[in-house]
């Protein structure tokens, strides 16, 4: 996704030097030869294929760049396992000074370290070729190359013309720097359309998954706003069983509470606890039977509205790489003091949030 948007910016840069040097460019061509070469069809047929060189060179990088991307598109596939490894054990884990004491405690750096030899050993003759001797490389050179070769064709026809007379020679630098501008512009266009297009399918495990439809009901029912916080929540008859399984996690469970009321739910691992709290939240809707909240069944509440009565605390946990304000408020604005109160609350202290 972060490369949609790389790619996002480079099309619009590409856009504005293309057009910026068109500007600067369009007299370029439009500037007749001396009076003694006007009428020299062979000069004009030269500099006509001189132009038609520089438009060929524009996108021989663009194709160089679509048969790499292809093909790193294939490494990347074959070498997911080496590059999960690596984030995980040679980047997220070692190179963060914060995680020292964690991984000399558990000895991961014995570990990963295995883990990376082992791995780099099944990969190294592979990656080695594909990288250094196989054809990213050779399309890596041609790119580079096609450039030059585009920038010489440019000096050669800009040069021709102010040699015949179309301009003076201190003109050329002017004329050489625009229409480098649009050709390097329109190189960098395709090029990035190339890559765009080569992306796409790491985008779609992305895209696939944001377009899962939401089958679950949508109520649309206001939760009742009470200051008291009076909620009475009913399960009646409630059993279910999670998709695909064969036994029941929760089977004719017939129960009334207030919200605010302690109230312990025990039993062994396994026996539907953290099940009840999932239907509690509207995670899972029931497989029979109804849940109610002062006497009306959840589905019919809006789904936002009935989730702002709960505050939940699983039993498992993960800190998001953001500030400790909001992995405490799940927001992205909140209130300080308040998340201050809750931290002293918790922990007896408090850091900056």
């Amino acid at each position: 996704m972060n490369q949609f948007m790389i790619h996002l910016e480079k099309l619009w840069r590409s856009f504005f030097q293309i057009a910026g040097g068109i500007l600067l460019s369009c007299s370029l061509f439009t500037l007749p030869l001396g009076e003694r070469y006007q009428e020299n069809q062979t000069l004009r047929a030269v500099l006509w294929g001189i132009l038609l060189l520089v438009f060929l060179s524009v996108f021989l990088p663009a194709l160089f760049s679509r048969v790499e991307r292809r093909n790193v598109t294939e490494y990347a596939r074959a070498g997911a396992r080496s590059n999960k490894l690596f984030l995980v054990y040679g980047m997220d884990l070692f190179s963060d000074m914060r995680n020292a004491l964690d991984v000399r405690t558990y000895r991961q750096d014995i570990f990963g370290d295995k883990v990376l030899r082992e791995d780099n050993k099944s990969a190294a003759k592979y990656r080695d070729s594909f990288m250094t001797r196989g054809i990213i490389s050779l399309c890596r050179t041609g790119g580079e190359a096609s450039a030059y070769v585009m920038m010489g064709f440019i000096y050669l026809y800009v040069c021709l013309k102010a040699w015949f007379g179309a301009f003076g020679v201190g003109s050329v630098t002017r004329y050489v720097g625009a229409v480098n501008s649009v050709a390097r512009g329109l190189s960098i266009l395709v090029k990035t359309l190339a890559q765009a297009r080569t992306n796409a399918p790491f985008l779609k495990d992305i895209l696939d998954f944001l377009d899962i439809p939401n089958e679950m009901y949508q109520g649309t029912l206001t939760v009742e706003k009470r200051r008291d916080r009076n909620y009475e929540v009913e399960f009646r008859d409630v059993s279910f069983r999670y998709p695909n399984a064969s036994e029941y996690a929760l089977r004719h469970v017939n129960m009334k509470f207030r919200v605010g009321e302690r109230l312990a739910v025990v039993g062994e691992n396994g026996s539907g606890k953290t099940t009840f709290i999932k239907l509690l939240c509207r995670l899972y809707d029931p497989t029979e039977g109804q849940i109610l909240l002062n006497g009306i069944d959840i589905r019919k509440y809006d789904y936002r509205e009935y989730l702002s009565v709960f505050s939940v605390v699983f039993q498992d946990f993960q800190l998001l790489s953001l500030p400790l304000g909001q992995n405490v408020s799940a927001s992205v604005s909140y209130d300080a003091f308040r998340v201050r109160e809750c931290l002293k609350k918790a922990a007896g202290s408090v850091v900056g949030v």
